[in-house]
């Protein structure tokens, strides 16, 4: 289950290590929740200041946040918080919530924080960088009650490998000694049109397999253009008005796309028993679907 939610806003100069706490300790709080409970941190951020490659990006986030980081000095040894980075773009936080399943299952976690932020590596606004200086964090916990939460998660990866849609890299040669500050980010022009009708094609095959009826099923999509959640929601016969719009505050959140379309369902709309699909889509062509009962 998700028990709470935040999304941050990011300012100029604010790197995703400070977004990312910042939406931590905000979640944190509206969860009502003790720190020390806190088994595992995941970072889904992808774009980082100064193109930091090592250690994991996580690693920083969990040691200024202060998060059960030191078992000999800081915290008990069996209340430590394990932490690494998943990087999957707007699929990530399905990636993150079906590990998180496995570890509450086990009985080895209390309580899972994930984290989201993407930034320009310069810090700046830059008006070419594709993606929100944005962060967000939500809380996942294992369901009391049957019925409840996440249901199966599918991933689709397209065959054609050879269209990646989206590509990010460092120019060494063109960059030279601003490498730490630039990043190259080539988007192909039919991108969202082809992410689109991928994403139409995974949606379908998931609800069939699953059986759902979308008839009341509210649609939280990551949008990387306008109006592509509605697109989407068109294409497969559903109600253009259930869809979580997005892109029209935010723009591209990439990897908080999904924890953001939450937050801002929970903060309206939401109630005990609505049904949403999770779908994330993002480069390789790649999506991953998920039914989510509040």
């Amino acid at each position: 289950m998700i028990k709470a939610s935040s999304i941050v806003e990011g300012k100029e100069n604010q790197g995703s290590i400070d977004l990312a706490v910042e939406a931590a300790k905000q979640c944190v709080a509206s969860g009502g929740i003790e720190m020390e409970d806190i088994g595992v941190l995941i970072n889904l951020g992808m774009y980082r200041e100064d193109n930091i490659a090592e250690p994991a990006m996580v690693t920083l986030i969990q040691k200024k946040f202060r998060l059960n980081y030191d078992p000999i000095r800081k915290s008990p040894a069996d209340k430590t918080t394990f932490c690494f980075d998943l990087l999957n773009g707007s699929c990530g936080f399905l990636n993150a919530v079906q590990i998180v399943d496995a570890l509450t299952k086990n009985g080895r976690i209390k309580y899972a924080l994930v984290v989201s932020s993407d930034v320009h590596p310069s810090l700046e606004q830059v008006s070419e960088f594709p993606y929100t200086h944005c962060s967000a964090a939500v809380i996942l916990a294992q369901s009391s009650q049957e019925g409840k939460g996440f249901k199966k998660i599918i991933l689709r990866t397209s065959k054609n490998n050879d269209y990646p849609g989206v590509y990010g890299y460092l120019d060494l040669g063109d960059a030279g000694t601003e490498g730490r500050k630039s990043v190259v980010i080539n988007i192909d022009e039919n991108y969202s049109s082809r992410l689109q009708e991928f994403a139409v094609t995974s949606i379908k095959e998931y609800i069939d397999s699953e059986n759902i009826d979308l008839s009341d099923v509210k649609l939280i999509i990551s949008e990387p253009a306008k109006n592509f959640g509605k697109q989407v929601a068109k294409s497969i016969g559903h109600d253009e008005g259930l869809v979580v719009e997005i892109f029209e505050e935010f723009r591209d959140s990439h990897s908080s796309a999904l924890s953001i379309g939450y937050h801002l369902a929970a903060n309206n709309t939401l109630k005990e028993g609505d049904k949403i699909l999770f779908v994330g889509a993002t480069s390789g062509l790649t999506t991953a679907c998920g039914l989510y009962i509040v």
